[in-house]
């Protein structure tokens, strides 16, 4: 039960509970339980029929009381309606207040930023002018990816299609392996040889391009979010993330110069970590 409509109740029992327990005859028992049915359980007209069917009772059972006990069903009976409309508007607020997160949790991209914070216009016009970037990108991750699946192809074939010995574990946890990924389009029908497909291969290769896709997008996301404004004009030079130079001229007319960098930072308890910050000249 709502704590305003339990108020409400208590508001009104006060004032008429001595009343009600000098009833002590049977109808007043019967109305008395009737009470204790609504004080107890949610008030609304739905759930309160069966109570109110005992007060009409009580009052046939007490013709000398009976206009009394009416009365008092009627003011009960109002209570009761105020208390659902209440109910009803906190209900409708929490609603709201869902809906509103719903839509806030809704502006967050795969990247975790919220697009409400970002200049639609900056997102937009960076975008445009990225885009011959990204298909860049996309094309080198896919030139890439076909130069290592050929790499892979080779070391299978010299070491008679065992995967094992063409790609050895490293000998320590901490060691880089640079063919790990072929785990991505080798298969094994046999459980023996490992086997290279074309559909295993389009799907990494897809995958890559995706990839290097994402980098460009996660780039104009966090400039547009930094810049705040439309561009009308940019220029970049070196790798988006490991040491470029993006300079651009705004709507209105403001140039700005930004450097992205790849830097080793160190937590406190003394892990090395990566970091790529953007920083304005």
């Amino acid at each position: 039960m709502p704590n305003t409509a339990r108020r409400l109740l208590e508001k009104w029992s006060s004032a008429k509970i001595s009343r009600l327990l000098s009833l002590r005859d049977s109808g007043a028992a019967v109305m008395e339980g009737a009470f204790d049915d609504i004080y107890y359980q949610s008030p609304s007209l739905a759930t309160g029929g069966p109570a109110f069917a005992k007060w009409e009772k009580a009052a046939a059972a007490n013709p000398k009381a009976s206009d009394e006990i009416l009365a008092m069903l009627v003011e009960l009976k109002d209570l009761v309606k105020a208390a659902q409309l209440e109910r009803d508007a906190e209900k409708v607020e929490k609603e709201a207040r869902k809906a509103a997160r719903a839509t806030k949790a809704a502006n967050v991209t795969s990247n975790g930023v919220q697009l409400h914070k970002m200049s639609p216009a900056a997102f937009e016009s960076l975008s445009t002018m990225l885009a011959p970037v990204r298909a860049q990108y996309a094309e080198r991750a896919e030139v890439l990816a076909q130069e290592f699946v050929a790499r892979v192809k080779t070391k299978l074939a010299d070491a008679g299609g065992d995967a094992k010995k063409a790609f050895p574990k490293p000998e320590r946890y901490d060691q880089f392996d640079p063919y790990t990924a072929y785990r991505a389009f080798v298969t094994y029908p046999d459980n023996k040889v490992a086997t290279i497909t074309y559909a295993t291969v389009a799907k990494f290769v897809a995958r890559q391009r995706r990839n290097a896709q994402a980098e460009v997008d996660a780039y104009i996301i966090k400039l547009a979010l930094k810049i705040g404004k439309a561009v009308v004009a940019l220029t970049v030079r070196g790798d988006l993330w490991n040491g470029s130079t993006l300079n651009v001229t705004c709507a209105d007319g403001v140039a700005q110069t930004w450097y992205t960098r790849c830097i080793l930072n160190c937590s406190c308890l003394g892990k090395v970590f990566n970091q790529w910050p953007t920083r304005r000249e």
